[in-house]
């Protein structure tokens, strides 16, 4: 079952929620992940969290917010919420463990999209995706043949636009990442 979570809750209630349909995502998931694996199988030292906390914790950043996510992750998540979360690691552990989890979440996020309501009212939206600063461009090699230079209200910039697109009621309609000088329209 799919839950509406609002910024409005406190924060033991998003954490809960979002928890229980992340680790029922996950329980249906993570076999099938499993199963198509390709070489090591062993766990890593960081795996004192499952795979379900590690999707949780960046998802209520979005939702719950701060000042940034290693303060959010420090001051929520390892202060506050100790006891829903016993077995959290250090900010810096936690960050060599998020990418383990970039195929899940992303397939979690997808199944979001694909449940939110289909409405009338839509609002799209970008923001840039910087992968350089505008006096390194040319010397910029790694993503050299897909990044464009492109202009945002904040300035120019190199990289990436995230385009988003939400429905009326704040559900997140579709997601998509092009070069830097594509538009909204």
């Amino acid at each position: 079952m799919m839950t509406t979570i609002s910024p409005n809750q406190d924060n033991v209630t998003i954490l809960t929620e979002l928890y229980c349909e992340i680790n029922e995502f996950v329980k249906v998931f993570h076999p099938i992940f499993k199963k198509h694996l390709i070489g090591e199988r062993r766990q890593r030292p960081f795996s004192r969290l499952s795979v379900s906390e590690i999707m949780t914790i960046p998802i209520a950043y979005q939702i719950i917010g701060g000042l940034n996510f290693k303060s959010f992750y420090k001051d929520v998540i390892r202060w506050f919420h100790r006891d829903e979360s016993p077995s959290s690691v250090t900010c810096q552990r936690f960050a060599e463990a998020a990418p383990t989890t970039l195929i899940p979440s992303t397939l979690f996020l997808k199944f979001r999209m694909e449940m939110s309501d289909k409405t009338e009212v839509y609002v799209i939206d970008s923001t840039p995706l910087r992968v350089s600063m505008n006096q390194r461009i040319p010397r910029h090699k790694v993503f050299k043949d897909i990044t464009q230079r492109g202009e945002s209200t904040t300035g120019r910039f190199y990289g990436f636009r995230l385009h988003m697109v939400i429905n009326h009621v704040s559900r997140l309609m579709s997601v998509h990442i092009s070069a830097g000088n594509f538009d909204d329209r």
